[in-house]
């Protein structure tokens, strides 16, 4: 038996998981939201696990760590689980179709990168597989980052790349829709009479999801996302973000409601003490790791930067102070390079539900969750903090 594990700890390092699942639980449903309106108003939940080992120079999967992880997932109290995309990760639809045919209600989002397919072939792979799992199926689109884009070919910009994400879902969800052939010419791609045959299990759009904290990130998101996801941050910086989301979305026009999701690292045990027990113990591993002999603090100057706009702000935000909201850490994110951004919520179960409950009301209907111990935090997630985290949110309203 296999346990669930999370993405790379440490960027100078490849570790041996190219599936990073995100699996969601319901929440009751938020009370009327202006902005996102209720249709899609329950609460999710989601953790991720990986099943699959690099060795030596290539990344091998083990399926019946996949089905399992998938499985668990399935009944830990989760809903969804996120297929990740990289330049050494497996095929993410292959992964995705595999998942579907292992699981009977957990919902499957497939990461891609628009740079390494067509916006056709993508639409096609999405809406086979959403009929093999019988409408549980997303997309997620994410324009990566420039050293691991140019790994495979992409040596465009990040804003080109992001002008790309927009035509590619423009594109997919005309493929979804359509009913009779058409014709495309973008800056990007061109088609001729395409005949949009291949639909999902409903017959609708897919929904896609972005993500990111650049102005390039938050103007496809309000142009052509039904999600936009937000790395944990502090109330007051997040607040800030989804200020600059609704000016954008008012300036475009968006009429359709634009649903939130947090992406959030946690570290969690009965106690506050037990937590920050626990935290400490990680960041020493992970210096440790790092540090090939160098002191801890000499590991943390010279650690690598991501480029990523998410992570240069999670940096500057510990800048200001290590301790956020009495429970937001970003020690782990200097100590990273901020890497998948690595700001983290440390405390005991009803301190971090209590912050997770703040998120929601502010506007967050899906909560990405990831943590640092693989199986141990799945099943202690599930069992301890969710439930929690139902009960402060039944009949709370959302106010962004």
């Amino acid at each position: 038996m296999l346990a669930p594990v999370t993405k790379a700890l440490w960027p100078s390092t490849i570790q041996p998981f190219s599936l990073r699942r995100t699996v969601v639980a319901s929440l009751p449903p938020r009370a009327n939201d202006p902005r996102r309106g209720s249709s899609r108003a329950a609460l999710r939940s989601t953790g991720r696990v990986a099943d699959s080992r690099r060795t030596c120079s290539y990344t091998r999967i083990e399926l019946d760590r996949a089905i399992h992880s998938a499985q668990l997932l399935e009944s830990s109290a989760f809903e969804k689980t996120i297929v990740v995309n990289a330049s050494f990760a497996l095929d993410p639809f292959v992964l995705g179709a595999t998942i579907a045919q292992h699981t009977s209600t957990l919902q499957t989002i497939i990461a891609l990168r628009p740079t390494t397919i067509e916006p056709i072939a993508a639409a096609k792979a999405y809406a086979t597989i959403d009929q093999i799992a019988g409408g549980r199926t997303q997309a997620h689109l994410i324009a990566g980052r420039d050293q691991d884009t140019a790994r495979e070919g992409d040596l465009s910009s990040k804003d080109a790349r992001y002008r790309r994400m927009g035509e590619f879902i423009e594109v997919m969800r005309r493929a979804w829709t359509a009913e009779e052939n058409f014709d495309h010419e973008g800056e990007f791609y061109r088609l001729c009479d395409y005949s949009p045959r291949v639909k999902a299990a409903s017959g609708d759009a897919i929904p896609v999801s972005v993500g990111g904290s650049s102005e390039a990130a938050y103007r496809i998101g309000v142009e052509h996302a039904d999600t936009f996801g937000l790395f944990a941050e502090p109330f007051a910086d997040i607040q800030e973000q989804l200020t600059r989301l609704d000016a954008l979305a008012t300036s475009v026009g968006r009429t359709e409601p634009l649903d939130l999701m947090l992406d959030v690292r946690l570290i969690i045990a009965p106690t506050d003490d037990l937590a920050w027990e626990k935290a400490h113990r990680i960041l020493n591993v992970t210096v440790a790791h790092r540090a090939g002999g160098r002191s801890g603090g000499a590991v943390e100057k010279s650690a690598d930067v991501s480029d990523a706009a998410a992570s240069q702000r999670i940096l500057r935000i510990g800048e200001r102070e290590e301790l956020h909201d009495r429970v937001l850490w970003t020690r782990l994110a200097q100590a990273t390079g901020a890497f998948g951004s690595s700001a983290v919520l440390v405390g005991s179960y009803e301190r971090v539900a209590q912050a997770l409950a703040q998120y929601y009301r502010m506007g967050f209907t899906t909560l990405s969750l990831r943590g640092y111990e693989g199986i141990t935090d799945v099943v202690e997630q599930g069992q301890y903090l969710l439930p929690r985290v139902r009960e402060l949110t039944a009949g709370a309203s959302a106010s962004v």
